[in-house]
Order: structure tokens, then C-alpha cells, then sequence
């Protein structure tokens, strides 16, 4: 069915963009209004096609799912390429347009427009992205795109620990929730701390499961990173040089297809493998990977459904155990701007997609029809049909509502 909720931009003008203003911290009632307005009917055009079960509602035994945001800081290191990428023209206009869309400033979405700029714009992103992970990662880009902005000659002190805020942040995070033990010292004796943004304790955030020696000798994890790249610089740079005795598996785009699973099956069988480390996309081809407890997402995706899918490997049916999720965000850089557009994502499905979707169930074959006619115009007319319709959804919402899936199906027949 093309175009039934119209063009992109239609689209954006007509629902996305009230919705989002509607859910602002400083909406006014106006906004709120329009925004409520627009929902209802987007709710009552989609509904028809969607039936949604949450594991939360049919599996009263899945353990719970923490979800904890730690803030990292970018090293001296870091931040002097990171200040240096910022002042490319490429860098400047993909932060504007950014900035456009969280403030509703914007024609269409961020991914478009950014498309339509080059290149340039899309490198300078990608920049920053990397130069948030590990210094080492711009290096490599720069070489290889020869970008002015990479200054020579600093590659060998790259190699420390302490040159990447999030390596220090995941060394300590590792050791802190029992998957390396304590007594594990670094192999250089190097004494580097936690570069966190602000207080904050790691144990405190973990979930409760019981006695914490007990959980710290089972414990198994997952490290996601977007990058094939990233998990490289975890290896060489983290637990070759500070976790010689750590046993570990990868799983990513180079490992071949039919010995994948095998690497599963080990990970979650084997005691004495603690870690495997993959990429986002390998590790969203429906593995179960309920052997880990714990999720550690390195990087976050402009799309956020990828990082819940990345979650989701070890929160599944079959985990026995209290599931902690750790996102690795670094302060003052891009990666909190792709977490303000995630959320503003995930607000848009949870908005569409919810509990409220509902009152179909005793409308007549008329109005049911009327959801599937085609607006060619937003006419006087148009909009005091769909206040009627507003009118008797917010009349019959309740008694949907209450009725169970086979109520429903029954009460169409």
C-alpha cells in the first residue's frame, strides 16, 4: 500500500514532527494538543496491521533488564584530534544539521539531508565517532583517506591504556562486576583510573541477583562495537597487555559462516570463556547468547533498534540471570547527540506502537472503512471529519482496551 501514510515529508509534517514537539520538556498546550491529535490518528491507521507481544507480557520468568549509561571522558589524546576534526567545514555543517533536527528545525530527517550534503560530511561524522572509541582509529582513517587534520609522529604513545576514556572506563568495568578477577593485575603495571564524567559507582548500579562472589564466578559477557576495528583495539591494547589470563571468543564479519555457531555453543557452555566480543551486526542474526549476563555496548548506532537487538542476544528466553546493560557514551562529543536522536526514535515507536493502540474492536464496518480512505488534502472538511473521529475514538477507547486477543479476533468474525 504506497503512500498511505503519504511521503516521507508528509509524513514527517503530519505526525513525526507534533508528535515530537508534543513530548518536548517545554511543549506548550498548544503543541501538546497538536501532537495528541496527530497520534491519535496515526494509531488508528496502523493498527489494522499490527498484532505486538512483548516478552515482558507473555514470559512471567524472564529476569529483569538494567539498562546503565556510563559517561566517559576523552583523554588528552582524544581531545586534541577530536578539537581538530571539529574545525573541518564538513564537521560544522553535519553538527548543524543535527542540531536542526533535535530542535525540529529541519525539513526532513538528519539521514537524508546529510546524504544530499556528500562525503565530507558523512567522513567528518565517522571521524568523530572513531576518535571516541581509541585515538588509533582516526589514525587509521586519516591515513588512509589522507586527511589533513591527523598530526604525525604521536602513533606509539596511542598505545597506552589511558590514551582511550573508554578503554580505562571498560578495563574498570570489566574487573568491577566479577568478569576479571581482581587480583588480575596489568601486565605493565600501569596505574591509570576511571575516566568517568561525574560520580559514579559501577557495583552500585548492578542488579540484585543474590551473593555477589557467588554471581561474579559465573558471570559471562557480551562487548558490542560497531567497528571491526574497535574490537581489534580491545584486543591488542586491553586484554593482551592488562588480561593475559582472560579466555575470550570473537565473532564478527571474518569469522565464516558455518563455524558461528560453533563459537556459541562454546561461549555459552564453557565456564572459563568470560567474554566474547562481537560486532553489532553479526550479533544481531538471531543468536542466543543467554550464557552472558552482562552486555557492554562500546558504541552506540544512529539507529537504536540495532543496540536493543544487541541487548536482546542475552536477555532472552532461556537466561536465568538479573541482565545488565552497560552503554559506553562519551561525554561532549557526538555519541550523546546519537543517543538525544535514539530516544527521539524510540519515542516516535513507543508513541505509534503502544498500549493505547486500540478501539477498533467496536467500530463499525463505516469508520473501519474510513481509517483506510486516502487523504489528497488537509481541507476544512478533512479536519472536521477526523475531529469526529477523534471524538468517538476517545469514547470506546476503554472498552478495547480491556479485551484479550481472542476477544478481539472474536469480536471481528
Amino acid at each position: 500500500m504506497p503512500n498511505f501514510l503519504g511521503t516521507e515529508a508528509t509524513f514527517f509534517k503530519e505526525f513525526a514532527r507534533p508528535i515530537i514537539k508534543s513530548q518536548a520538556h517545554d511543549a506548550c498546550a498548544h503543541d501538546i494538543d497538536q501532537g495528541l491529535d496527530s497520534l491519535k490518528i496515526l494509531h488508528q491507521q496502523v493498527l489494522p496491521f499490527i498484532l505486538r507481544r512483548e516478552k515482558m507480557q507473555v514470559i512471567n520468568e524472564l529476569p529483569p533488564k538494567t539498562v546503565t549509561d556510563i559517561p566517559c571522558q576523552l583523554s588528552k589524546e582524544q581531545l586534541s584530534i577530536y578539537q581538530d576534526i571539529l574545525k573541518m567545514s564538513g564537521t560544522k555543517n553535519a553538527l548543524e544539521i543535527i542540531e536542526n533536527e533535535l530542535h525540529d528545525k529541519g525539513d526532513s530527517s538528519a539521514n537524508g539531508t546529510m546524504q544530499k550534503l556528500g562525503s565530507d560530511v558523512l567522513k567528518s561524522l565517522l571521524q568523530l565517532r572513531l576518535t571516541c572509541t581509541h585515538p588509533l582509529l582516526h589514525n587509521a582513517f586519516a591515513s588512509t583517506n589522507k586527511s589533513p587534520s591527523q598530526k604525525s609522529g604521536s602513533c606509539r604513545s596511542f598505545t597506552r591504556l589511558d590514551c582511550s576514556g573508554k578503554l580505562v572506563a571498560l578495563n574498570e568495568l570489566l574487573r568491577n562486576s566479577g568478569i576479571v578477577e581482581s587480583e588480575m593485575a596489568a601486565a605493565d603495571n600501569d596505574d591509570t583510573g576511571f575516566l568517568l564524567d561525574g560520580d559514579f559507582d559501577i557495583v552500585e548500579a548492578q542488579a540484585d541477583g543474590g551473593d555477589d562472589n557467588a554471581q561474579h564466578s559465573t558471570s559471562k559477557c557480551l562487548i558490542f562495537a560497531q567497528f571491526t576495528q574497535s574490537l581489534d583495539i580491545v584486543e591488542q591494547y586491553l586484554f593482551e597487555p592488562h588480561m593475559p589470563s582472560l579466555q575470550y571468543l570473537r565473532l564478527d564479519g571474518r569469522v565464516p559462516a558455518n563455524s558461528r555457531q560453533n563459537i556459541v555453543e562454546r561461549f555459552n557452555n564453557d565456564e572459563n570463556i568470560k567474554v566474547l566480543l562481537l560486532t553489532t551486526k553479526v550479533g544481531g542474526l538471531g543468536l542466543n547468547l543467554t550464557g552472558a549476563d552482562k552486555v557492554i555496548l562500546l558504541e552506540p548506532d544512529w539507529n537504536p533498534f540495532i543496540d536493543l537487538q544487541a541487548q536482546d542476544r542475552a536477555h532472552r528466553i532461556g537466561q536465568t540471570k538479573a541482565v545488565n546493560i552497560y552503554r559506553l557514551i562519551t561525554s561532549n562529543t557526538i555519541e550523546e547527540k546519537m543517543m538525544e536522536l535514539q530516544n527521539r526514535k524510540k519515542a516516535i515507536s513507543d508513541a505509534v506502537v503502544n498500549s493505547e493502540n486500540s478501539t477498533m474492536f467496536s467500530m463499525g464496518t463505516e469508520k473501519l472503512l474510513d481509517i483506510f480512505t486516502f487523504r489528497s488534502s488537509t481541507s476544512k472538511s478533512d479536519s472536521a471529519d477526523d475531529d469526529n473521529l477523534l471524538s468517538y475514538l476517545d469514547e470506546e477507547s476503554n472498552e478495547y482496551a480491556s479485551l484479550s486477543v481472542d476477544a478481539f479476533l472474536g469480536g471481528l468474525s
